[in-house]
C-alpha cells in the first residue's frame, strides 16, 4: 500500500510506516552482531512494530532446547524456525529503494533524511558482510527468492535490489562519505541477474541455482526486476525478455498481493493490464459477506484486502503515467486501451502534476504544479 501512496503523491501517509523501520534499527543491529557476528542490520519479512520476530516465527526452545513453530525447526542460532522467512532478506532492499524514491519524489528535507541515508547503509552492510565473494561477486547463500524458492544461490529478488539501491544511490550528491564508499564497493560484487535459456531468447530466473527445486509459494520473483525494482520496463534495455519472462511465468493468479497487473502495465502489455483491471473492480472481486465494495477479499489473507486495493490502483496509476525513460520524463498513456475515455491528474513528484484527457481516442497532455 506504500508504493500506491508514493504514486498518488500522498507522502505524509508515508512518513508513519517509514519512521516505524527507522526507530527498529538499534535492535535490528543489535540482532545481526549477536546472531552473526558482524555489522549492518537484520530486518526480517515479518516483523512487530517494535521489531522483533513473531515467538511463532522465531520459535520457543523446548526441553530439548531445539526451537520449534509456526513453519518449522530450527537449529542454529540466529535463524527463525519458519522457513518461509528464514532466508528472505529482500524486504530491506525493497524499503531501503522505497525511502530512495520517497525522498526523491517528497522533497523531504527534514532529520527524516539522515536516518533513511544510516537505514540504507546498515541494510548494504547486511549483504556486504554476510556473504562470501567468490572472483570478486558476491554468492549470496542460504537465500531465499521471496517465499516461493525457499534455498537458493543468488536469488533475482536480491540481486536486483541491490543494483537497483546501489545505482539510485551512486547517482545522488548528498550521501555520507561513508554510505557513498559503501555504495560503489558494492555496486562491483552485484552479480549478474540470472536468466534462463529457452526457445524464444533468454528470461529472467528466479535464482542462479535451486538448491531445494520445490516451490513453496506462487510468487514469480524474477518479475522483482519490473517491479518493484525497475530494471526491466518500457524505454528501457531488454523489454522483450522482460515480456517473454512474464509470458512464461509459472504463477497466474488474479486479486490480493499478486503483481500480474501491475507488471502487464509496466511492461507496456495493454490487453492484459485492461483484463486484470477489469476482473479486479469487479463484483466478484468484493467478499460476498461485505456490503462495502471496496471489501476485496479474502483472496490470499484477509478482507478487507488492501493488497488487491492497492495493486489494483497501481495498475490504473501505470496505465495511465509512468515515470520517465530515455525519451521524457514521464510517459502518458503507455499502456491505456485507445476505445478507454479517461481523465486524470497524477503527480510525478512534490512539484509537478501530469494531467490526461482522452475522448473517442484523442489524446491530450499537460503539465500543472503540485
Amino acid at each position: 500500500m506504500y508504493w500506491f501512496l508514493l504514486a498518488m503523491g500522498d507522502y505524509t501517509s508515508m512518513t508513519p510506516m517509514l519512521d516505524m523501520y527507522l526507530d527498529m534499527m538499534p535492535i535490528a543491529e543489535e540482532r545481526c552482531r549477536q546472531y552473526f557476528g558482524h555489522a549492518g542490520m537484520l530486518i526480517p519479512e515479518t516483523a512487530s512494530f517494535f521489531g522483533l520476530y513473531a515467538n511463532s516465527n522465531y520459535g520457543i526452545k523446548d526441553e530439548n532446547g531445539v526451537r520449534a513453530g509456526e513453519g518449522g525447526v530450527a537449529l542454529r542460532r540466529g535463524e527463525p524456525c519458519n522457513r518461509y522467512i528464514r532466508y528472505h532478506f529482500n524486504g530491506m532492499l525493497e524499503l531501503s529503494y522505497m525511502m530512495l524514491r520517497y525522498l526523491d519524489e517528497s522533497g523531504d528535507m527534514s532529520k527524516r533524511r539522515e536516518r533513511i541515508f544510516r537505514f540504507i547503509e546498515q541494510a548494504l552492510l547486511f549483504f556486504d558482510r554476510h556473504f562470501d565473494r567468490w572472483d570478486g561477486k558476491l554468492v549470496m547463500t542460504p537465500v531465499s527468492a521471496l517465499e516461493t524458492w525457499q534455498l537458493c544461490v543468488n536469488d533475482a529478488p536480491d540481486i536486483a535490489g541491490l543494483t537497483a539501491v546501489c545505482e539510485s544511490l551512486l547517482k545522488r550528491n548528498d550521501l555520507p562519505e561513508s554510505l557513498l564508499m559503501l555504495a560503489k564497493a558494492l555496486s562491483t560484487a552485484i552479480p549478474p541477474l540470472p536468466l534462463e535459456v529457452t526457445e524464444n531468447g533468454p528470461v529472467l530466473a528466479p535464482c542462479e541455482i535451486k538448491i531445494i527445486d520445490t516451490p513453496h509459494n506462487s510468487e514469480n520473483p524474477e518479475l522483482y526486476a519490473v517491479f518493484p525494482f525497475d530494471r526491466f520496463g518500457l524505454g528501457k534495455p531488454g523489454l522483450e525478455i522482460a515480456r517473454e519472462t512474464y509470458r512464461r511465468r509459472s504463477n497466474r493468479l488474479d486479486g490480493g498481493w499478486n503483481q500480474d497487473p501491475l507488471d502487464a502495465a509496466l511492461l507496456g502489455l495493454t490487453e492484459e493490464a485492461a483484463a486484470h483491471l477489469i476482473r479486479q473492480t469487479g463484483p466478484e472481486a468484493t467478499d460476498e459477506r461485505a456490503i462495502f465494495p471496496a471489501f476485496w477479499g479474502p483472496n490470499f489473507d484477509e478482507t478487507p484486502d488492501q493488497d488487491h486495493g492497492c495493486m489494483t490502483a497501481l495498475c490504473l496509476i501505470r496505465m495511465l503515467l509512468q515515470p520517465g525513460s530515455e525519451q521524457g520524463r514521464f510517459m502518458a498513456f503507455p499502456a491505456w486501451p485507445e476505445k478507454w475515455d479517461v481523465r486524470f491528474r497524477l503527480p510525478l513528484d512534490h512539484t509537478l502534476c501530469v494531467c490526461g484527457e482522452q475522448t473517442t481516442g484523442r489524446r491530450a497532455v499537460h503539465t500543472e504544479p503540485f
